[in-house]
């Protein structure tokens, strides 16, 4: 449902990841970039996340946080896949 795009300018470095973004996009997906740059990509989403350089560690421990508090987590893969 939601797909993050963080510090990648998709467009210009990733047009195979791009064009699964964009078909998840027509499906409905909302599609966000988190980057200080307004890049093409960042253009093309749904919402843009203009962090400060430097601060994408304290967004990043606060979804941590929320992914835990409200118990959003898979489970079974992190079971399965996480040491």
């Amino acid at each position: 449902r939601v797909i993050l795009i963080w510090g990648s300018n998709s467009i210009a470095s990733n047009l195979h990841f791009w064009t699964f973004a964009q078909q998840a996009k027509r499906a409905g997906a909302k599609l966000i970039a988190i980057d200080p740059r307004r890049t093409e990509t960042a253009e093309k989403c749904h919402q843009h996340v203009a962090l400060l350089p430097g601060t994408d560690g304290a967004l990043a421990l606060g979804l941590m946080h929320e992914l835990v508090v409200h118990d959003w987590l898979e489970h079974d893969y992190i079971e399965r896949h996480v040491d």
